[in-house]
């Protein structure tokens, strides 16, 4: 949209009849402008957003000296612009019943699922990479486990990276194992159950 407006006027030497169509040509371009995204002269909320439109650009974005926040949109979604770096906090997906994930505008990184009939355990890959590699403790996951009611007692783990279990947490992939026992206080042996996983990450 082209919004036409005068910068040089009026001049020092214009009579009113000169630049007083320019004038109202500015003031009516204006109005124009401030409907964009905002509520007109019209009431108690002029001036107030409505909505914000951004237009897709094609990274890298310049952004000006001093300026350590912002938005804006690409065509993989809308970002914000931070001092560590830049996140497309609109990642969004729960369209499936088995993962879903989502991004939050600080950068940190939510994903979760749900496995099924896992015998014994597996390394499970995230549906999403997270983008910082995991020194320890990078990441929270819980984890839920349902197992036959014949299971006496049982017990499922994530792997850390010990020398019993040297598999550790990445930022694509965590181990986890099921244990489970017939008996109560019975030896413990691999068993076949399902989860549901929820992990944080950045």
């Amino acid at each position: 949209m082209a919004i036409p407006y005068y910068n040089n006027i009026p001049q020092g030497t214009d009579i009113p009849a000169q630049s007083q169509p320019l004038m109202f040509t500015n003031f009516g371009s204006i109005d124009t402008l401030l409907q964009v995204d905002h509520v007109s002269f019209a009431g108690a909320t002029d001036g107030a957003h409505n909505k914000v439109s951004l237009v897709i650009q094609t990274p890298p974005i310049a952004w000006p000296a001093g300026i350590t926040l912002g938005l804006y949109a690409t065509a993989l979604g809308m970002f914000s612009h931070t001092p560590t770096g830049d996140f497309n906090f609109s990642l969004l997906n729960f369209a499936n019943a088995t993962t879903a994930y989502f991004h939050l505008p600080n950068g940190v990184f939510m994903q979760m699922g749900q496995r099924t009939d896992i015998t014994g355990g597996e390394t499970y890959n995230f549906p999403n990479t997270f983008s910082t590699a995991c020194v320890p403790y990078v990441f929270l996951i819980g984890m839920t486990a349902t197992a036959p009611e014949t299971h006496k007692s049982s017990y499922v783990s994530i792997d850390t990276g010990t020398v019993a279990a040297p598999t550790p947490i990445t930022n694509t992939r965590f181990t986890m194992n099921i244990r489970y026992s017939p008996t109560a206080g019975g030896p413990l042996a691999p068993c076949t159950a399902s989860y549901q996983w929820f992990a944080i990450g950045y």
